[in-house]
């Protein structure tokens, strides 16, 4: 069910508004919406190996800044794969 609350620092700005229950990381979490700056950026590339068989290689970068005192996230991710069909 949705619900909402809203997240208030010491002076009273309010911070951050939940919007609603998410199980996801357990019963009881609840999800917010945070006013935030997010730059994401990726670059993968991709070769044909043989007959059938690829590689892909691949990099992204996320960084989201809060204008608050709650934080951020910022994030290297990595990825490698092999295809193959018949």
């Amino acid at each position: 069910a949705d619900l909402h609350a809203t997240v208030y620092d010491e002076g009273g700005t309010p911070l951050t508004d939940a919007v609603i229950q998410d199980a996801a990381f357990g019963a009881n979490a609840i999800a917010y919406r945070i006013q935030a700056t997010t730059t994401l950026f990726s670059l993968n590339w991709n070769r044909v190996l043989a007959s059938g068989v690829a590689v892909n290689l691949g990099y992204a970068y996320r960084r989201s800044d809060t204008d608050n005192d709650i934080g951020g996230y910022y994030a290297n991710l990595f990825n490698l794969s092999v295809t193959y069909s018949q």
